[in-house]
């Protein structure tokens, strides 16, 4: 196809391995362990899908930590139906494939797209009923990326889920202030009144989203190439929120599925700005929001 030919996004088999995978973040110089690793399942050929997962965690004992991230189908001439994720009856025949091998739901993106899904609530139908499917199978693990507007959605679901841990990032919850700042006061409240929330920040660099089909591995590398005024920035908005929350806050990659997004110089050089982040946090919340908190919420 032609997204292939112009080599823009990976393609698992294609123009990567999981190998590369492992490779990529022993080059960052981050340890491969319990990486919480989003494996798209689709449908109408998920048998396939989830023997390569099944393959994946054989070959790489401890490495990843499996979400099930299941894609709704599409079709051009009915869009009215597109959703961002399966229904509750596809999910349960997924997951009934290969019993215990997925640890987590997600990512599932709740923002809508104006040539695809519409914005999908978390307390929408499909997914209250995905809920306990994801119960019957023992899953208590859930990633989703909000949509604008969600927050009172979403905090009803935390309130009437408590047993299920819900991990959430994205920037749809972090309006701008007026002084440029970022308004962290949504994911602050949604923190504060559910134990069963957790963070995962990712708005680094000034805020500037660097991972996207139109970048560049020489964007990456100029704009992490003076640490001063991003370090400045980051440490203003979100130092003070995550020392609020040591316990929910997570450091969060999302490395994307773009082909240069995968390259070692840009790997290294995210990760080396993020520790040098993490080293201006309290001491007694360093290790927590860089790997200590991950390990506890997914029972490693």
């Amino acid at each position: 196809t032609d997204y292939l030919q112009e080599k823009i996004f990976t393609s698992l088999g294609v123009n990567i391995t999981m190998g590369d995978i492992v490779c990529m973040f022993k080059s960052d110089g981050t340890t491969p362990r319990n990486i919480l690793a989003f494996f798209p399942v689709f449908p109408g050929t998920h048998k396939y899908s989830v023997e390569v997962v099944r393959r994946t965690i054989d070959q790489f004992p401890g490495v990843f930590v499996p979400f099930l991230n299941p894609p709704g189908e599409c079709k051009q001439d009915d869009m009215e139906n597109c959703s961002q994720t399966v229904d509750a009856p596809t999910l349960d025949e997924m997951l009934s494939i290969q019993p215990g091998l997925f640890r987590g739901y997600g990512e599932i993106g709740l923002y809508g797209h104006a040539d695809g899904p519409r914005p999908l609530a978390p307390n929408s139908p499909r997914l209250q009923a995905i809920y306990p499917v994801l119960r019957k199978h023992g899953i208590k693990k859930v990633f989703f990326h909000l949509g604008e507007g969600q927050k009172s959605a979403f905090d009803e679901v935390l309130k009437a889920n408590r047993d299920i841990t819900f991990i959430f990032h994205g920037d749809q919850l972090v309006p701008k202030n007026d002084d440029g700042s970022q308004d962290l006061s949504q994911i602050d409240e949604l923190l504060q009144n559910n134990p069963n929330a957790y963070y995962g920040v990712d708005e680094y660099w000034m805020d500037t989203f660097l991972l996207h089909e139109n970048g560049s591995k020489e964007q990456v590398l100029d704009h992490l190439s003076d640490y001063g005024p991003l370090l400045e920035y980051d440490l203003a908005n979100w130092k003070p929120f995550i020392e609020r929350h040591p316990d929910q806050v997570l450091w969060d990659t999302d490395r994307g599925t773009y082909l240069w997004a995968t390259d070692i110089e840009v790997g290294r050089a995210l990760v080396k700005y993020a520790r040098r982040f993490i080293s201006e946090l309290d001491s007694a919340v360093q290790e927590k929001y860089a790997y200590k908190n991950a390990e506890r919420i997914l029972g490693n």
